[in-house]
């Protein structure tokens, strides 16, 4: 049987492809768009000190020590959150900026009795679901509320004062 060879090395060659997909794909993201929320226009960031905070597959922006939550009862000011990177071999989807391509969304609002204010991810119902879930998969935590780490909100408060 000379089959059995050939799947192997065309399995093999398959393997390779999805790991450079995925050590292409990690980095920093280049560019954060914040908006809504009270804001005039747009934020836009590229300070890359700033930008290593907003990394999705880190997850810096909730708060690990907690699981998911029921929607809070006060949101107060609440911003959609973009990450774009360049990502070549990524399919392209109407938000992507040109060459950069967004790979992640979530949305933060400031209010409630959490000081830190709460994170939405999208969940499969939900527009952005599919960009996120490309990029990376939180399974059980996708379509839920959750917590905003400390660290993480005082970074957006400070940018959207």
């Amino acid at each position: 049987m000379r089959l059995r060879p050939i799947l192997v090395i065309a399995a093999f060659a398959l393997g390779i492809l999805f790991c450079s997909l995925l050590v292409e794909a990690k980095g920093t993201p280049e560019l954060i768009v914040i908006k809504g929320g009270g804001l005039s226009k747009p934020l836009e960031i590229t300070d890359q000190v700033t930008l290593k905070k907003f990394n999705p597959w880190g997850g810096e922006f909730v708060d690990s020590k907690f699981d998911a939550i029921a929607k809070p009862a006060t949101l107060g000011r609440c911003f959609d959150v973009d990450s774009f990177m360049k990502w070549p071999s990524r399919p392209s989807w109407k938000y992507d900026r040109g060459e950069l391509k967004l790979i992640y969304h979530f949305t933060y609002c400031t209010g409630g009795t959490h000081g830190n204010g709460y994170i939405f991810l999208p969940g499969r119902e939900d527009e952005y679901w599919k960009v996120n879930v490309f990029t990376i998969l939180r399974d059980g935590d996708d379509g839920k509320w959750h917590l905003a780490s400390a660290e993480w909100a005082e970074t957006v408060k400070r940018l959207v004062k």
